[in-house]
């Protein structure tokens, strides 16, 4: 059987005998043999990487195996129970022992193999030769993350190794890292990571040689939960000033969502003050005391589950002036979202505007280094927009957006003191829906 990984892609092999084989993106490989023995259930396994790489936890229960063979065309690594890694690509073939001791040899003579112990790697170069047993560069430390995640790109960082010429880091399912969901290879210290899934995952990272070997994991547990999303916020805008005692707060319509909290306090931290209201629609009104209130907002799905709270936000409530002052004046709209964790400014944010929620026709791309954007109100009627972060092209692929958000927006008029008056009902707002 051949198998191929295709790119931002990952696979995990499990065997009778409880092995397991994970396999990166860009992996291919062939079984070329895959039997059990009737009698003693001992196994006998030979595989053949042609480009990529396999990260094998052989009989991880104790029960020994006939037989456990991955080759490269350069290599021939045999083992009876232990965890190595094996890789090959352009410039050579390579393999790093973690535990136990593995028999490495360079062409198809695994019998002349060279016995590797756990914590050093061996090369086999293009032009055939094995290279002697060097130890494997020390674990990563790598920095603490935010608990949970709930942004859709997370910035990772570690503390940089001596000697290390690069570093590997992937997110894992498990503890014992063979169910990989993403891997990815960095000159610095630090990689990015997007559109991970909820759940408990773990983060590995590894130094590479200048001979490519990899070395030791320093692991990472965190926590993903981005599901269902906060709501982008549209109104008030941020740090906005608010006259007299009722403030409008107006967001996104999340799909599916089976309603939202809107949560006030004032303070940050929500400990003074604080009250929390269940919303079944995109806006709400409150009657807020002269002072500064921090806000944010949640949504609850199908099962009326919340998802992570969005960003707080800030609004100053002042004295009602003489001439009450607008809610909308309506020559701007405000768009916000959730900022990026750790996320470099410079790379900032592309929204889109759109009149159809496939962006077929008529799009409109914005650029901001902030997580929000005003612009200059549209015509009444239905709008769609979505945001990515900048990618430093023009504009990103549309698989790095986030799904559309509709807008249906109401007529303005303006009664005898030029105040705004908006149009619609109180279920007229945003619309997220998945494209």
């Amino acid at each position: 059987a051949r198998i191929e990984i295709g790119p931002n892609s990952a696979a995990t092999l499990e065997l009778s005998d409880g092995t397991r084989v994970s396999l990166p993106a860009a992996t291919k490989l062939q079984v070329r043999r895959l039997r059990t023995f009737a009698r003693s259930g001992l196994t006998d396994t030979m595989i053949g990487i042609d480009r990529g790489g396999a990260d094998s936890a052989v009989a991880p229960k104790g029960g020994g195996v006939g037989r456990y063979e991955i080759s490269t065309p350069l290599m021939v690594t045999g083992v009876r129970g232990t965890r190595y890694r094996v890789s090959a690509d352009d410039g050579g073939s390579r393999s790093e022992v973690i535990e136990g001791k593995v028999g490495v040899g360079a062409g198809a003579r695994p019998g002349s193999a060279t016995q590797v112990a756990a914590g050093y790697g061996v090369g086999v170069s293009t032009a055939g030769r094995l290279s002697k047993p060097t130890a494997l560069l020390p674990a990563p430390v790598v920095a603490a993350l935010p608990q949970p995640i709930s942004s859709r790109a997370v910035t990772v960082r570690w503390q940089a190794v001596p000697g290390a010429a690069g570093y590997r880091a992937g997110v894992a399912r498990d503890a014992a890292l063979t169910e990989w969901v993403a891997t990815t290879e960095s000159a610095s210290p630090e990689a990015v990571f997007d559109d991970l899934p909820d759940g408990d995952l773990f983060l590995a990272v590894s130094a590479l040689s200048p001979q490519r070997l990899a070395g030791r994991n320093g692991v990472q547990p965190f926590k993903v939960w981005r599901n269902p999303p906060a709501p982008f916020s549209l109104m008030p805008a941020p740090d906005a000033v608010e006259h007299g005692g009722e403030v409008a707060f107006r967001w996104a319509a999340v799909q599916d969502a089976s309603g939202y909290e809107l949560a006030l306090a004032a303070d940050p931290e929500f400990s003074q003050r604080a009250e929390t209201r269940r919303e079944n629609g995109v806006e709400a009104v409150r009657t807020l005391a002269v002072g500064q209130w921090w806000w944010r907002l949640r949504s609850f799905d199908a099962r009326n589950q919340p998802g992570p709270w969005g960003d707080t936000l800030k609004v100053t409530v002042q004295p009602a002036p003489p001439v009450p002052a607008p809610v909308d004046n309506g020559e701007e709209l405000r768009v916000r979202w959730p900022a990026d964790a750790g996320a470099a400014a410079a790379t900032g944010y592309v929204l889109q505007m759109a009149s159809d929620p496939a962006f077929s026709g008529d799009v409109v791309t914005f650029h901001t280094t902030e997580s929000a954007l005003s612009i200059p109100r549209p015509a009444p009627g239905t709008y769609f927009v979505r945001v990515a972060r900048a990618t430093g092209t023009d504009v990103p692929l549309a698989s790095a957006f986030s799904a559309p958000q509709r807008i249906d927006l109401q007529s303005v008029l303006r009664d005898g003191q030029g105040a705004v008056i908006m149009t619609g009902g109180a279920k007229k707002g945003v619309q997220l829906g998945a494209q």
